[in-house]
Order: C-alpha cells, then structure tokens, then sequence
C-alpha cells in the first residue's frame, strides 16, 4: 500500500542508509536518493490544503500521522532532500493550530507530545509550553514515547537538566508499565515506543544516562517478539543507528580474521552455501546477532490464520457459484471475499487478493460491465480504500470497536490469457499487529477452456496411482509370503551384564563387532522420541508403512527440480534398510525398502518398530543404536536427556560417519542446529530451548562403554552364551570403586604385573604375593549383612567373591 504511514516508515530509515552502509562496510545502494526523493512525493500527494495528512487520501483528523510525516519531512530536509517550502510551512503550521485546541492529554497526550517534539526541530514550538507539560502536565502523557519526544524537545532547546528528568521518568515507565494496549490508535506497541526513546535519547546532548537500560530492555522486547510492524521495524533501525558507536568494543572473529566493532554483511543463498559465514565472539560480553532472509517460498502455504478467517468464492455475473478451473477466454467472472475479525477492538485491516496471470481486474470506474448490480446482497462496501491493480485487489477497512466483525468484498475479473497458472492466496492482516492476520491455501486455475485443468490431471492421476497402488498391494500380498522380511537378524544384539539395579556393567560386541544394546521406547526419554518423529515421519502414527503425502512431495520436488530435494522414507522403511542393507541408493532399492515397509507394518506393531530403529539406528564407526551412542557420547543411559542432547541423537543417523562429532564436529554442530530450528518451528520446543540447546557444545571424543567386572561378565558369557542379558548381585559403583583401587594398588606393588587393559593379574598369584595383596587391600572375612541375606550367592557371584576377597 502507497498509505502515507506505510511510505513514511519504509523510506525514513533511508535517509540514513548511507551512513549505515559505510559504517559497516556494505556496497551503498545507488538508489536510495531517488527512492526516498520519489517518497517524499507521495506522501505529499496525501496533504491537504490544511497541511495535515490523510490516510488514504488527503484529509485530516490524525494528529498522530501529521506529526508523523513532518518529522518525515524535517528530517529529509536536513539530509539535504527537496522538500517544497510550501508544503512543509502548511505541515507546520497544522500542527501548531491542532495544538491551540487540542488539550486533552488523556486521549491525545501521544499526539501532543510528537507534535511539540516536531516543532522543536524545526524551531516552532515555545519553550515556555515545553516547560509548562513538564512542570504540570508531566503524569499524564500516557506512554513513555510521549514523555521522551518532550524531554528531546526540551533538549534541542538547551534545557538539559528538565531534558535528562524526563528521560529517567520514560525509562521507569519502560521498566514497570506496561503499553503495549491492543486499543492504540498511535501505531504504537511496547517496542516501538522503547526503540523510539532509546533514539530521541541517543540523538539528544547532552546524551542522557539512560541508553544503555533502555538498549537492554529493547533487545530483550525484540527477542520476545515473533512478529514485527513496519513502525517497529523501523524505530529500531534508527535506535541502531543512533547507538552504533556502542558497538566499538566488540572483538570478533570472520571466519578466522580478527575484527574489531559490529559487523555486517549481504550474501545470497549460493554465496551462504559456497562459502558459510563463520562468526566466533571473543568479546567478555554476549554479542546479538541478526539475520534478515528475503525468499520466496517454494511451494503453495496451506491455509492459516490468527484473529481472522478469510474465504475466496467465485461466481458468473449472473450470481451462480462458478468453478473457475473451468475457465474460457473473455468470460467474466466476479470474485467475492468473506472476512471475519475474531477480535473486537479497534483495528486498521488489510485485504489483498494477488491474481493468477491469465486474469485481469475491470475497474468499475473504467468498465461499466464490472458493477456488481447482480450482487446487492454483497452490501455497500465500506472500505476506507481500494485498489484494483494489474497482479491484486487491495482494499483496505478502519474498523471501530463495536463494528460488524463480518467483511464482504466483490470485484470483477475477466480471463484473458489461455494456460494453467498458480492461484495466489486471498489474505487479511492487521497493519499494524502483524501477528494477527489469514490467508486462504494456494490453489490453481486455469482459463482456456481446450486445456484440461490442472485440478483434472490432478484427479487423473490420484485415480491411476490408486488402481496401480491396488494392484501393487495384490502382488504384494503373495510376495509378502513367499519372501518375508528378515526379522531373525534384528534380534542379533549386544550381550548384556547388569548390576543388582540393573546398571550396566559391562556389554559383549556382537558377532560383526557392533555396539548394538538392545533398547525399547521406555527406556528413551519422551522427548527425544517427540523429536525423532517430528523430524523423520511426522505421519509414523497414522501410515501403514508408506506415507503417500511424503511420496508425493518428494516426486513433485524432484520433477521440479531435476534432483532429489528430500526423502520420503519413514522410520518403518528405515529399519528394512537396516536390518536388510543394500548397497548404493538406486530405486529398485527404494523400492524394496517401500515393499519391506508393508511388510513389516503387517507384522510388528508401532511400538515394536519404534524399537527396532531405537536399537538399530547407526551413529557412526561400530555404534548402532540410541543406548550405545548415548553412553559413548555422553557417558549416560538415554533415559533422561537435554534438549541439545536429544538433537544430536536425532541428527546423526541420517549421515552417521559425515557426522560424528568425534570426527567431524563442525558437521555435527550444523546438524544439530537444523533440528533445532525445526523443532522450534514446529512447535516440539520453545524458541528459547532451542537457543539454549544450541550454545551447548557438541562431545568431541568418544567415551568408552561401562566396562566393570571384567571376570564375572566373562565367567557368564561362557555359562550361558545364548542370554542377551545376565543379572548379578554385584553393585556397580562398589564394584567400580574397588577396581579402581586394585588397579592403584597394582600399580604401586606390582608395576610389571598390569595387563595392556590395567587389570592387575595379582588375584591369580599363588604364592607369597598374595599374602601382600590381602595386606595392602586389610581384606577381613566375608559377610552378608542382614537386609542383604535376600539375594541369592550364586556360584558366579562366588567365583566373583573369590577373585576379589575383599567384596
């Protein structure tokens, strides 16, 4: 929209782009002065005779936005911008008349003190009615934007000590009031009033004590927002600005080249993915970094919404509802619009309806067949503006509290260019409370009539994929017979000896050198199990072992891009990789992977797969399964683990030997972070976790698995060779703590008596030895307490007795 607000924020900033550019050391853009000078136009096609600014058109009646677009001006000017002379005395002159009348500082303390602040700057305000508001009126201006445009008012006059008083008042007012009222007709919120104090503070002089509070509390606003107006956007580069030489202390590493100060730099997508911009703070303090993408998402977004409902329908000029996938060159079609506003405050809102390019908009001012005569149930729309361009249809409401929620809007297109087209969604915002706003799903349509929709072919082919998937599944069904999956080489895992409680003390490598711990979902800490099907098979729960919407997606993506974009494997198709591995990724072995899938849905239950993969997931080198990776990587069962813990388990499957942060930390920190970020959009943690979790660093070693009770374990493993986990009475932190003293005492008596493992062979000597072992070790005869009579000595547990008599 060309609104004088909305031009005015986008172009204020760029009166000092410049200074900003040189600064921090990016290219200057060679348009800037055309594109602010071509502002400074617009915004004044909007005056009117009076000199105030309207809206949408020229008028008056919004003090707030006249003082707006004058500090606009007056800033401009003294950039050195053509502003008429003309123009800027009626601006100024409008402010000064709405101050003789307008007194009520309860509803218009904002606007006044804006005001008050505009005329200061260009030396037309009185010093007296400055001092006046901020001996007697001072309480009641009502947000600390206000009381900071009269302290940098009283500033630019000199009056300091008044000037540096009120900056203390709006910073505690920042610090225990809240303003940031849904109901504000000022544009404002809590930010935008912050950032615009901390630049009226950091451009006043003397500079008042209060930048570097009020800096905090604006990054801390900034952080917390998720969503940002053009106003907020806008006061916070100025306080950038204003603040930048705050920044002179920082000492930084650019991907290994020291720097002293802020940094700032522009790349494209190939540029970030060529070379990837590595930034290491060396500073004592922490550094805020911000990064800006501009993009254009790939594909259609499904339909949402917060505070709004939109819905899009199209009829024949004669009132009848009309698919308009059907549509023929030069027919006419009227597109009507339904809009429903949630809340019930007063708000400023924004439809726009982007065109698909085989169509075109009658004006009706233009073209008297685009008059809605047929639609008088539409209602007389009461739009504060509209716009019928090339691409859109803009209209925009000013809705008062207590107005009808219900928005109905019709325009007239006609289709002018035979083809099939992409259909952009309808959308509805608040301008100036961009979390609140709805946008239909993306569609197609299409004009022509001799070419079949996209719609049709769309049908076409679901019902072709379905009579081949139908006769797939017949064959299948006889092959899932014949050739059933290898389930028996899923059960070949690590042996196992436990503790009385169940530790582990000490785990057997399987046959092929694995570290493969057999491992089910209730040993695994819920969170990391959220995580893992968020990331790899959103649909785990609901598909049979293929997810077709993932298969769609991944084929549309490879056909639009002649490459594999990402995968549609889910966790059923990645355990048959697993548990039968093929060489090479070729489509017949996707294929096999997507037969082996059904075939394992059919007989093993969610849970159960959920635990073959949990037991069989490679993390690089010879360990399989979350318990082995957890305990090599973190020296923990996964029964309990942090969020930065969870994403790299979640991580490293997917490229396990390109990932292992033992080897390769760098890719596994990157790793690590895109789950992260998935996640958090996702809404499987907060924002805040996930920024948390990322400054936790990655393991850069692999620990060695529990290795206690080396004769026991080997004692059982002969016995019994055929049970994955043996049951001992021994207590694993006694045990630990006795071989570490065997070990010292081994040492000291006999250096040369250590094997190449550090297991002292002293326990086997038969002869005078001993005696100075059981000396050294003040061994007494064995006991069994009485609360401990209730576990059974068996003859392993004897024989453990007997290596180490002093248990």
């Amino acid at each position: 929209m060309a609104a004088p607000e909305q031009t005015t924020s986008r172009a204020l900033p760029l009166l000092y782009l410049s200074e900003l550019a040189k600064q921090s050391g990016l290219p200057e853009d060679g348009d800037v002065q055309k594109r602010v000078q071509e502002a400074i136009y617009r915004v004044l096609s909007y005056q009117s005779s009076t000199g105030s600014f309207g809206l949408w058109s020229p008028g008056s009646g919004d003090l707030w936005l006249d003082a707006y677009v004058t500090d606009f001006l007056t800033r401009a000017r003294e950039q050195k911008y053509q502003v008429p002379d003309q123009a800027m005395v009626q601006a100024l002159d409008n402010l000064q008349n709405a101050l003789s009348y307008d007194v009520d500082m309860k509803s218009q303390g904002n606007e006044i003190a804006y005001s008050l602040y505009v005329l200061a700057r260009n030396r037309k305000a009185a010093i007296s009615d400055l001092r006046y508001y901020a001996d007697t009126k001072l309480s009641e201006f009502p947000t600390p934007l206000s009381k900071g445009h009269l302290a940098a008012a009283l500033a630019l006059y000199g009056d300091a000590q008044r000037s540096q008083s009120i900056f203390e008042d709006a910073l505690q007012m920042s610090t225990t009031a809240s303003n940031a009222s849904l109901d504000r007709s000022d544009y404002g919120s809590a930010l935008r009033d912050d950032a615009a104090v901390l630049t009226l503070a950091a451009e006043a002089r003397p500079v008042p004590t209060i930048i570097p509070q009020l800096a905090k509390i604006v990054a801390r606003e900034w952080e917390q927002k998720s969503y940002t107006s053009t106003q907020e956007q806008m006061w916070t580069l100025m306080a950038a600005r204003a603040i930048q030489g705050g920044d002179s202390d920082l000492n930084l590493d650019i991907n290994g080249t020291p720097r002293s100060g802020g940094y700032a730099a522009r790349l494209t997508g190939d540029e970030v993915l060529d070379q990837p911009v590595t930034i290491t703070n060396r500073s004592s303090e922490p550094v805020a970094a911000v990064v800006t993408t501009v993009a254009a998402p790939a594909f259609p977004l499904p339909a949402g919404g917060n505070g709004f409902s939109i819905e899009r329908t199209y009829y024949t000029l004669d009132g009848e509802e009309a698919n308009v996938t059907e549509a023929k060159q030069n027919e006419r079609y009227v597109v009507v619009i339904n809009a429903t506003e949630s809340n019930s405050w007063p708000s400023r809102v924004l439809i726009t309806d982007l065109l698909p390019a085989g169509f075109e908009i009658d004006n009706p001012t233009l073209v008297d067949s685009a008059k809605l005569s047929n639609f008088e149930w539409i209602g007389e729309v009461e739009a504060a503006h509209t716009e019928f361009r090339s691409d859109r249809f803009v209209a925009a409401f000013d809705r008062s509290a207590g107005d009808n929620r219900t928005i109905t809007v019709g325009y007239v297109v006609r289709a002018v260019t035979p083809g099939t087209y992409d259909h952009p969604a309808a959308s509805i915002e608040d301008m100036y409370r961009p979390q609140f706003s709805a946008f239909r799903d993306g569609a197609h349509g299409g004009s022509g009539g001799s070419i079949m929709s996209l719609w049709a072919k769309t049908c076409a082919a679901l019902v072709g994929s379905t009579l081949v998937c139908v006769a797939i599944m017949f064959g299948l069904e006889a092959a899932d017979r014949a050739y059933p999956p290898p389930l028996e080489r899923a059960r070949t895992v690590s042996a196992e000896v436990l503790d009385a409680d169940g530790q582990l003390l000490r785990a057997f490598a399987t046959p092929e050198g694995r570290w493969r711990l057999q491992t089910t979902a209730k040993d695994v800490d819920p969170q990391f199990v959220r995580m893992l099907i968020a990331y790899e098979d959103q649909r785990f729960w609901e598909h049979k072992g293929v997810d077709p919407f993932a298969l769609m997606r991944a084929a549309w993506q490879f056909a639009s891009h002649g490459r594999i974009v990402s995968g549609a494997s889910t966790l059923s198709m990645q355990v048959a990789r697993l548990i039968e591995p093929r060489e090479g990724r070729s489509f017949t072995a996707k294929f096999s992977q997507l037969a082996r899938a059904v075939q394992i849905e059919r007989r093993l239950s969610k849970a159960e797969i959920l635990d073959l993969y949990l037991t069989h997931a490679p993390y690089g080198g010879n360990l399989e399964g979350i318990r082995a990776a957890s305990l090599a990587y973190f020296g923990k069962e996964p029964r309990r683990l942090t969020v930065s813990e969870a994403a790299l388990l979640v991580a490293l499957p997917q490229l396990p030997e390109k990932r292992r942060p033992d080897r390769h930390l760098r890719a596994a920190e990157t790793a690590r972070q895109r789950v992260l970020e998935r996640m958090a959009v996702s809404a499987v943690i907060g924002e805040g976790e996930a920024e948390r979790a990322a400054l936790v660093a990655v393991p850069e070693r692999r620990l060695q698995l529990p290795a206690f009770a080396a004769h026991v374990a080997e004692a059982a493993r002969r016995k019994e060779p055929k049970v994955i986990q043996y049951q001992t009475t021994l207590r694993r932190n006694i045990q630990k703590g006795l071989e570490t003293v065997a070990k010292e005492a081994c040492s000291t008596a006999w250096p040369e008596s250590l094997d190449r493992h550090g297991h002292g062979r002293c326990a086997h000597r038969r002869d005078r030895r001993r005696t100075r072992f059981r000396r050294l070790f003040r061994c007494q005869p064995l006991r069994l307490d009485r609360h401990d009579a209730h576990l059974p000595l068996t003859r392993l547990d004897a024989e453990a007795v007997h290596l180490w008599p002093c248990l």
